[in-house]
This record gives structure tokens, C-alpha cells and sequence, in this order.
């Protein structure tokens, strides 16, 4: 019986001290992404501050029934990563990103984040909220 109690209880003894060892690390801290309201994004813009809206949706999105913000850029998602030095200009400014919703808005701000740019806010509820609130859009004829 000791037999089967020793090797057990060195196990035991490894696993915990690796969970100890494993806890005492010191995590990486998440770079902050701002969660905007469509009001608080509006807001910003109507007041002048220094903010860029990014539109990561496609083209066909953006000419479609939702319509796009003025003076917005547009950059979809999928083409970020190689065109993000066309925001290099913008490092300086909030970038307010807006998609639909908000979830290719979550994964743009992650790229962004990635590529140094620090004042990054996601526009929650996309152009959905933006529509629903009653605030303007542009229209491609």
C-alpha cells in the first residue's frame, strides 16, 4: 500500500506546485478597447474632437440599406492588416470603428491595437444602433 501512496503523492505534490508556479505569473494586461454608444460616438463627432470613423464592412455593406457615415473611411476587415498604414495619419486621432454590429468592429480593433495604435474604440451595436437612433447617414445614389 505505501508503495502505491509514495509515487501518488509526488504527483500530487508536482501538479501542485506547478499550479502555484503557474499563478504567480504576472499576466499580460489587455490593451483597452473603448465600448462606444452610438449617442457617445455622435457626440464625439458633433463636438470636433479629434475622432476618425473606420467602416470595416464591404463596399456592398456600405452602399447598402444602412448607409455609412460622412467623411467615415472605409477599410473591410479583410484588407486591414495590409492597408492599416493608410491610418499612419490617424495615430494621433480616436479611431471609432463601426461594422454592422459590432463584432468585425471587436476584431479590427484587435488588429489595430496590434499595430501600435492606441486610442481605439469600438462603435457597439455597428450600423444598426447608428440607424436605430436616427442619426444621418450618407447614401451612395
Amino acid at each position: 500500500m505505501q508503495k502505491l501512496l509514495r509515487p501518488a503523492l509526488y504527483l500530487l505534490l508536482i501538479v501542485g506546485v506547478l499550479a502555484l508556479l503557474h499563478a504567480m505569473q504576472p499576466e499580460a494586461p489587455e490593451p483597452s478597447v473603448q465600448r462606444l454608444s452610438a449617442t457617445d460616438a455622435r457626440m464625439k463627432l458633433a463636438e470636433g474632437e479629434d475622432v476618425i470613423v473606420v467602416d470595416v464592412r464591404t463596399p456592398g455593406e456600405q452602399a447598402g440599406p444602412h448607409g455609412y457615415i460622412a467623411e467615415s473611411v472605409l477599410i473591410p476587415l479583410q484588407e486591414l492588416r495590409s492597408r492599416v498604414s493608410e491610418l499612419d495619419a490617424y495615430r494621433d486621432h480616436e479611431l471609432i470603428l463601426v461594422c454592422r454590429t459590432h463584432n468585425r468592429s471587436a476584431e479590427a480593433a484587435e488588429i489595430l491595437r496590434n499595430a501600435g495604435f492606441e486610442r481605439v474604440s469600438v462603435m457597439h451595436g455597428g450600423m444598426l444602433a447608428w440607424r436605430e437612433a436616427g442619426y444621418p447617414v450618407e447614401a451612395d445614389e
